[in-house]
């Protein structure tokens, strides 16, 4: 238990996010300059620098699979979340209203749909194929550091430094 098994060495700028892939196969990592990269876990080996998601001109703070491991949400300083193909890295969709504070961004179980939590306090609801922003959920009174749906999508919890989880249903959300 805590034995290294490799180390991954060519990414060439600060690491800022890491994130497997469901089947734990790849590892997508995020930096400074908007360097998204994806590797093979078990060769240990940089599968490719995805030029093509050098579309984010900030620092990628957040990268992560979508549960069935066909995409890759990312989130920079420069104000956007971005929905990339894992398997091609075309970008498919650019979410740009409000998310220039946005700190967690997650997946639904179902892929369909986006969350986001802001350092502003809402947290914002994104259909994940339109780009459209479904819904604003408002409660906290503080940054929302953490957002996340529960297994069967029908609940998102979020957590706050106002010292508070609220728990939200998402069924009229659509």
């Amino acid at each position: 238990m805590g034995t290294l098994l490799q180390t991954l060495t060519e990414h060439r700028v600060k690491v800022l996010s890491v994130s497997f892939s469901p089947d734990g196969k790849r590892v997508v990592s995020g930096g400074p300059y908007g360097w998204i990269q994806l590797w093979d876990v078990e060769m240990g080996t940089l599968l490719q620098t995805l030029q093509t998601l050098r579309e984010h001109t900030g620092h990628v703070k957040r990268v992560s699979f979508s549960s069935d491991g066909k995409r890759i949400i990312s989130w920079s300083t420069e104000g956007t979340v971005r929905h990339w193909s894992a398997d091609t890295g075309t970008l498919l969709q650019t979410f740009t209203e409000r998310t220039d504070m946005a700190e967690n961004v997650n997946f639904s179980p179902d892929n369909k749909t986006l969350v986001s939590g802001s350092l502003l306090g809402p947290i914002r609801l994104w259909d994940v194929e339109t780009g459209t922003l479904l819904k604003i959920l408002t409660g906290h009174t503080e940054s929302v550091m953490s957002v996340s749906f529960s297994p069967d999508g029908k609940k998102i919890a979020s957590g706050s430094v106002d010292e508070t989880i609220l728990l939200w249903d998402t069924s009229l959300v659509k």
